[in-house]
């Protein structure tokens, strides 16, 4: 949840009007929108705090596609806290998965994913916060 809460507050400070999901929503943990109502985004959180490489996803990943569904993918370093900002159908054809010894891995890369850091105005609305 710290990741669910980090990725609020920033939205928050950004100008945007946010609501945390319950937990049972599949899919997405924020639902955003512009102080007008007129640009409405769901968000998926997925953050680190040990490995920095690399993001857990499920097996649905590539299912949720759209242009108004944005992933939000945050590594707690500590000095900083890194966010990068990805649409859902570039998180979708970055999807990986890896056999392993009972089990699957299903990830996101860094490397996949990196071009889109600090990507705020994927969500259309410019605001200053300084």
């Amino acid at each position: 949840m710290r990741g669910v809460y980090a990725v609020a507050a920033e939205l928050s400070r950004r100008g945007f009007v946010v609501a945390v999901t319950s937990r049972g929503a599949k899919g997405s943990d924020l639902i955003l929108t512009d102080p007008a109502g007129l640009h409405t985004f769901s968000v998926q959180v997925k953050a680190n705090a040990v490995t920095f490489n690399f993001w857990n996803m499920n097996k649905d990943t590539p299912k949720y596609r759209s242009p108004t569904h944005i992933y939000v993918l945050a590594n707690f370093r500590r000095i900083e806290t890194e966010f990068y900002v990805v649409p859902s159908d570039i998180i979708a054809d970055a999807y990986k998965e890896k056999a392993r010894p009972g089990s699957i891995a299903r990830f996101v890369d860094l490397v996949d994913v990196k071009d889109f850091r600090n990507r705020w105005d994927l969500f259309g609305i410019p605001v200053d916060v300084s």
